[in-house]
């Protein structure tokens, strides 16, 4: 089907040059000018103005005790570079952080 369909084009130009001026049409209407802007402006309605995180209640703090022995064993744990070590904690946790290079030269 679809060497039919390339072979029916390449033998009608006519017919080539007409979807061309087609997808022209609607590439000027979506991406450019005033229908760019509409379409941003559609979106730009369509995202909420704020999300909730999905917690069915907000967590308590941590107990002083607990917290001071936790964060005792992440000071054991770190490089002493504050950026380096959210970054491997970060890691552990699954996620996938991205630097940028202002943040890489300044944490060296």
């Amino acid at each position: 089907m679809y060497i039919a369909a390339a072979i029916a084009l390449i033998e009608n130009p006519d017919r080539r040059a007409s979807l061309a001026e087609n997808a022209r049409r609607a590439v000027l209407a979506d991406h450019c000018g005033s229908g760019w802007h509409a379409r941003l402006d559609a979106v730009r309605r369509a995202i909420p103005p704020g999300h909730e995180v999905g917690l069915a209640y907000a967590p308590p703090p941590m107990p002083g005790p607990f917290a001071e022995y936790w964060a005792s064993v992440r000071a054991a744990a770190t490089t002493g570079n504050a950026a380096q070590s959210a970054l491997e904690l970060a890691f552990e946790a699954g996620l996938e952080p991205k630097t940028d290079g202002e943040l890489r030269d300044a944490t060296l």
